[in-house]
């Protein structure tokens, strides 16, 4: 019903949206009655605590009616859902679950990891060392079939980041973190996305007409990069990266990588975008055959 206030105090009392237009649930009437603890409901969701906060949205740790714990993400009325509608059609083990309920067009509910990020672990449980190769080749191939599968259906991630990735007790990896996410028809790209550390030379140097799906692998190369050494491999601040985009990755010899995985980076960090790796031949290197050959031989025992 139009009007209606879908935020409701302890007590039963409602409380009025304001008259500018902010709509149903928007960023600006959930963080203002949260913040005045004069509400903590919003629909059916039990809110705990706000994460983020814009203008444009705000997310909220919540749980649902059966007591699930989500992240819930609330965007201002001018706002489209856009790419999360395509994204909760999708399902994959490594992805992030999503949903786009009915009851308000501005609200998406995202899976909840009671794990930290991949960034905060590797400083709170590793101390900041570096991984094993062995530790992470499986994490890592969790990845490439999760953006591979993105690919597939036509989605581009735009910003794959350590804080953006999960492993579960299980070993399972999830990719989350889909606000840049986009749809791709093969029509270049221009403009920036991601985060610094992350982008790719052409991003960085701000090349028009660029083709986002390279931009990703350049991102999971990274990714692998930053896990097995805790470096980046063109420095993590804006001046650094501007400064060392277009040219060839070096590798510090201290670091004690194997041949077969300084192979896979310099593929995927290739700063010429025809020359870098994609998924399939990222997969055939010959670091990730080990984990190929290593799934096969347990296979094989479990039967």
């Amino acid at each position: 019903m139009i009007g209606r206030s879908i935020f409701r105090k302890t007590g039963g009392q409602k409380r009025k949206t304001d008259s500018e237009g902010s709509g149903r649930g928007s960023p600006k009437i959930l963080r203002s009655t949260l913040e005045s603890g004069e509400a903590s409901r919003v629909h059916r969701y039990q809110i705990t605590s706000i994460i983020k906060s814009s203008p444009e949205s705000c997310s909220a740790f919540a749980s649902t009616a059966d007591g699930k714990r989500v992240l819930i993400k609330m965007m201002s009325a001018g706002q489209k859902r856009g790419i999360y509608e395509d994204l909760a059609q999708l399902s994959h083990k490594n992805l992030a679950k999503i949903r786009t309920p009915s009851i308000t067009p501005h609200l998406i509910q995202l899976e909840c990891f009671e794990q930290k990020n991949l960034k905060d672990r590797l400083q709170s449980e590793y101390g900041g060392v570096v991984l094993m190769e062995d530790t992470v080749r499986p994490w890592f191939a969790q990845l490439l079939d999760a953006v591979e599968f993105l690919h597939t259906n036509g989605i581009v991630h735009r910003d794959i980041c350590c804080g953006k990735i999960y492993v579960q007790d299980e070993n399972t990896v999830k990719l989350t973190g889909f606000g840049q996410a986009t749809r791709y028809d093969g029509t270049p790209h221009c403009g920036t996305a991601g985060t610094v550390g992350y982008q790719a030379p052409e991003v960085i140097l701000g090349r028009e007409g660029y083709n986002p799906i390279p931009v990703d692998f350049y991102a999971l190369g990274v990714v692998l990069h930053f896990l097995l050494t805790h470096t980046f491999p063109c420095g993590h601040d804006a001046e650094s990266c501007l400064r060392l985009a277009g040219k060839i990755v070096m590798f510090d010899a201290r670091k004690k990588l194997s041949e077969e995985v300084v192979e896979l980076l310099r593929g995927l960090l290739s700063y010429v975008v025809a020359d870098r790796w994609n998924s399939k031949r990222a997969r055939n290197s010959d670091w990730m055959k080990d984990q190929v050959e290593r799934g096969q031989t347990a296979n094989q025992r479990r039967k």
